[in-house]
């Protein structure tokens, strides 16, 4: 069915057409909330097969062929190949040891593991990037020597095992005397042959009140790191005491890119700064620890300064907006994610010091998400959260709090969340645990939260459309993004490559079958972007009862027949033509305005 009569074209375009009057407001569905046995600091990508891969900070590797819906356990943790111990040389000639403590042991130093964030490349190789450090809290006593690093292992087999070829990388290392170092690496490809890794760092510039975001080279056809360049993408510490923390980026629909960032621009000891006038306002509207700051850039080498864009709805009272993530959206806007003390009920919601100030727990923290109004660009203007007359929900103008999805039980929190899209999918997710009135937590696991969004009502209407047309078979739409004219898709999981077909929308209705060819594992062809329809097998074609190609009266005669009685050799999904999932007289009707046009 690769020809699609002019026939066939106005039988969509009627059925289409009753939808076109809502076609206005962005849509957004949500899918039941999955539980899976993962753990925290959970963390995704995906492959070109469409399968996800799921890390945790344990070392948990989950992957899911049925985007996210159920969740498979590898055989192997991620870690398990990756170094138990490290050893490191000053420039002062004095070698320090670091090991991981034995199991059971909570007290002696000990060398760590954590913010596990995979990466999938270009050519199919699966990253993990890691923080490898002396153990932090009650193990650090202040003045013993504390090794921080940024390492990287990958896997040639699809993220189902790492380090396979023991190809460990230490990306920066040192040892400080306090506990200050390196902290979550974050990957991004912004050209066929360079991925960089973002990442804190609060040690370089010797003052740990402040934090840079810096950023180090990965050369993808030769597989190495400039391990010997380290480059500085955002630092403030000159002009704000703030430490902009936690990179996380997206690329942009234009192919620019953002970056969120946790700021203290509203903090308690910025007020001097603010009242001085950095920001033109005065100390006592802002209390603010962390808010979620907005960066852009054209290349992921120049980035503007972070501004403010989603804060809590109070911001003088103390509460946060902290360890924040973004996600670009089929349609060119944004969702922004950030856990924040708002919303959390339960057990030790907060407690108080001896002066009866307010401490922040941890685990009294939930998700909250933003998205934009409009499509972001490295043009858009971004507006700053204003102090001085805030929005209800806590959000900059331009950007619009989501209420009401992320729900949480009672005594529930969900702490190190991140946000993941892929085409019209988008997943929020967090590690969670409940807290109990002995001071314990229990029920640990990974939530995800499942949103397909679409622009408005029309696509909404022909992604179900096309959900239907491909009955049982294996089915992606995807945003598709055309590079020199050429368009390059992943193909859906359990599919085959070759075997696959590409349906592009027109005038919200995926219609065009695409000419395609396939290359390295991946669908290529010929277009200028936009909503495609993969499937492993051709679509039906509506309307076309008998199957012969065509749309014509005998088709007519056939759904009528069909409505009638079962007819063998009628395609009963054909002839459905308004997807109502009946087939009548009004199916055959919708034909016949078609043939007279």
């Amino acid at each position: 069915m690769r020809k699609f009569s002019l026939i066939l074209t106005l039988v969509m375009l009627v059925c289409c057409l009753c939808l076109s009057a809502f076609a206005a407001e962005t849509v957004m569905r949500w899918d039941e909330v999955v539980a899976t046995n993962g753990g925290g600091y959970p963390r995704m990508a995906e492959r070109a097969d469409g399968t996800l891969i799921l890390t945790t900070g344990s070392g948990a590797n989950l992957h899911s062929t049925d985007r996210g819906v159920t969740w498979t356990k590898q055989s192997k943790s991620a870690l398990a190949n990756a170094s138990k111990s490290a050893t490191f040389t000053t420039a002062d000639g004095d070698t320090y040891e670091f090991t991981t403590a034995a199991s059971g042991d909570t007290t002696s130093p000990s060398i760590t593991r954590a913010n596990l964030q995979p990466f999938v490349v270009s050519d199919g190789t699966v990253l993990l990037g890691y923080r490898f450090h002396s153990a932090t809290g009650a193990r650090y006593t202040d003045g013993d020597p504390f090794y921080t690093s940024i390492r990287v292992i990958s896997s040639a087999d699809g993220g189902v095992t790492f380090n396979n070829d023991k190809n460990e990388v230490v990306l920066i290392e040192n040892v400080a005397t306090a506990s200050n170092g390196y902290w979550e690496p974050f990957f991004v490809q912004v050209d066929e042959d360079t991925v960089y890794c973002y990442y804190a760092d609060d040690l370089s510039d010797g003052n740990p009140a402040t934090q840079r975001i810096a950023y180090v080279r990965y050369d993808v056809s030769d597989k190495t790191w400039d391990t010997e360049n380290h480059h500085v993408a955002i630092y403030r510490g000159d002009e704000l005491s703030t430490r902009d923390g936690m990179p996380m980026v997206t690329k942009l629909i234009d192919g620019t890119y953002a970056m969120v960032v946790e700021v203290q621009d509203f903090a308690s000891w910025n007020k001097a700064v603010i009242k001085d006038g950095f920001f033109g306002i005065g100390a006592e509207y802002t209390d603010s620890t962390f808010v979620v700051g907005l960066s852009l850039s054209d290349d992921g080498v120049n980035w503007d300064d972070p501004i403010p864009v989603f804060g809590p709805t109070d911001l003088a009272a103390g509460n946060l907006c902290a360890a924040p993530s973004i996600a670009t959206l089929p349609d060119g806007r944004v969702i922004i994610t950030c856990q924040t003390e708002e919303g959390y009920t339960g057990e030790y919601g907060y407690t108080y010091d001896d002066d009866g100030n307010r401490v922040s727990n941890a685990n009294t923290r939930v998700m909250a998400a933003a998205i934009s109004d409009a499509p972001i660009t490295k043009d858009t203007v971004i507006t700053a959260i204003d102090p001085k007359n805030p929005k209800a929900d806590g959000a900059a103008v331009g950007f619009t709090r989501l209420e009401g999805v992320l729900s949480f039980e009672e005594n529930q929190y969900c702490i190190w969340n991140a946000a993941f899209a892929s085409g019209n999918d988008v997943y929020i997710y967090g590690g969670a645990a409940t807290n109990t009135s002995d001071g314990k937590t229990t029920d640990a696991k990974t939530l995800i939260w499942h949103l397909t969004a679409f622009a408005n009502a029309n696509e909404a209407a022909s992604h179900d459309d096309v959900t239907a047309r491909a009955g049982d078979n294996t089915l992606a739409t995807v945003y598709g993004t055309a590079e020199n004219g050429t368009v390059t898709l992943g193909v859906p999981a359990g599919a085959t490559a070759s075997d696959v077909h590409v349906y592009r929308m027109d005038n919200g209705v995926y219609l065009t079958e695409m000419d395609t060819a396939v290359a390295n594992g991946k669908i290529t062809f010929t277009d200028n972007g936009g909503y495609y329809a993969v499937s492993d097998t051709a679509l039906v074609t509506y309307g076309d009862a008998n199957d012969d190609g065509t749309v014509s009266l005998k088709d007519v005669l056939r759904i009528v027949r069909q409505s009638v009685s079962a007819v063998d050799g009628t395609d009963v999904a054909a002839c459905d033509v308004d997807s109502s999932l009946t087939v009548d007289v009004q199916d055959a009707m919708a034909v016949i305005r078609s043939i007279l046009g």
